[in-house]
């Protein structure tokens, strides 16, 4: 896994928390970014990686780029969710707009 900024998750949840894009709270035990009181993106508290909620698509195509794993806790995998194995601000924020937009869709 390539070395994750542990430090670009927490700059860009504050921004997006901001703006008022997304409210903080916990998932796991792991600080987390809920959009209408739902999970879209959570930081690993070891590694620092993004773990973002898309469309199963979307995460399969990060990972054939290698941008991403499929996030597995405990060997069962979660097809929807994502953990970032590359540290870009540009992807991240990317996806985690992403992220947020897909709620609001599913919501509307």
């Amino acid at each position: 896994m390539a070395d994750i900024d542990r430090t670009l998750f927490d700059k860009l949840a504050d921004e997006f928390i901001d703006a008022g894009k997304v409210q903080p709270g916990t998932m796991m035990g792991f600080p987390c970014l809920r959009v209408r009181g739902r999970y879209i993106a959570c930081k690993d508290k070891v590694s620092g990686t993004l773990i973002v909620k898309l469309t199963e698509e979307h995460v399969k195509n990060l990972v054939n780029s290698n941008l991403a794993i499929t996030f597995a806790p405990a060997g069962v995998q979660f097809k929807q969710w994502a953990s970032m194995t590359v540290s870009d601000e540009v992807l991240w924020r990317r996806v985690l707009r992403e992220a947020g937009k897909l709620i609001e869709e599913s919501l509307s």
